[in-house]
C-alpha cells in the first residue's frame, strides 16, 4: 500500500511539473528568460552569462547582445535596478521559426510605487544544439 501511494505521487509530481512547463526547464522560453536575468544581474560574469545561455567556454556571450540600443536598454534597466526598480519578465510570444530554430519575445515591465510603468521587449531566437539544448543566439531591443 506505501509502495501505491508513493507511485501516486510521483505520477502526480511529474504531471504538475509537465504542465507548469510544459517544454521542461530547460525549455527556450525558460532559456530566454534566465539569459535575460543574468545579463540584468550579472553583466560581467561571463561564466554565469555562458550557463545561461548555454554556450561553449570559449564563447562570450556578450556577443550575444545586437546593437547599441539593446545595450543602452539594458544598462539603463540595470541603473534602473541599483534605483530599487523592480521588473516582471514575462513570455509576450514565441514560435518555432525553422525546426532548429525558436523566437521568444520578452516583455519587461517595471513597476514603480505609483502606477506608472515603463515596457520594453526584447527579442531572443535560440538555435537547438547537438545535445538538445536551447542555446541564445541573438538578443535584440524591439522597443
Amino acid at each position: 500500500m506505501l509502495i501505491g501511494f508513493g507511485a501516486l505521487v510521483v505520477v502526480v509530481g511529474v504531471s504538475i511539473t509537465m504542465v507548469l512547463f510544459p517544454r521542461g526547464l530547460r525549455g527556450p522560453e525558460t532559456v530566454a528568460q534566465n539569459f535575460f536575468y543574468a545579463l540584468l544581474q550579472a553583466p560581467d560574469d561571463a561564466a554565469r552569462l555562458r550557463a545561461a545561455a548555454h554556450l561553449d567556454e570559449s564563447d562570450d556571450p556578450q556577443t550575444l547582445v545586437e546593437g547599441l540600443s539593446t545595450r543602452i536598454a539594458l544598462d539603463f534597466l540595470r541603473t534602473r535596478v541599483v534605483q530599487g526598480a523592480a521588473y516582471n519578465v514575462d513570455v509576450a510570444d514565441s514560435r518555432r521559426s525553422a525546426a532548429e530554430r525558436y523566437y521568444v519575445v520578452l516583455r519587461v515591465v517595471e513597476r514603480a510605487g505609483d502606477d506608472a510603468s515603463l515596457t520594453r521587449r526584447f527579442a531572443v531566437t535560440l538555435q537547438k544544439a547537438e545535445n538538445g539544448d536551447w542555446r541564445i543566439a541573438t538578443l535584440t531591443l524591439i522597443e
